[in-house]
């Protein structure tokens, strides 16, 4: 069975809110293109594209076989 209680609630005033603040001075805003802070070091360079694993190995030029190790010693 479910009770259905009626919960009467007081209305309560709400403290008034807080005023705006005062627009900030015209100062503190940097000019529009000008970096937000100044540069601490100069910026890094690019990063090198990543060297391929396989450009550097010698079998890369040779093309790959599709007969794997096991299937050319069963050949034999």
């Amino acid at each position: 069975m479910v009770d259905f209680t009626i919960v009467q609630y007081e209305e309560v005033e709400l403290p008034p809110s807080p005023p705006p603040l005062p627009p900030l001075s015209p100062g503190l805003f940097a000019p529009p293109g000008a970096p937000l802070s100044p540069p601490s070091r100069p910026p890094r360079p690019p990063r090198p594209p990543p060297l391929d694993p396989f450009a550097a190995s010698p079998t890369a030029a040779q093309p790959r076989s599709a007969v794997t190790g096991t299937q050319a010693a069963a050949r034999q």
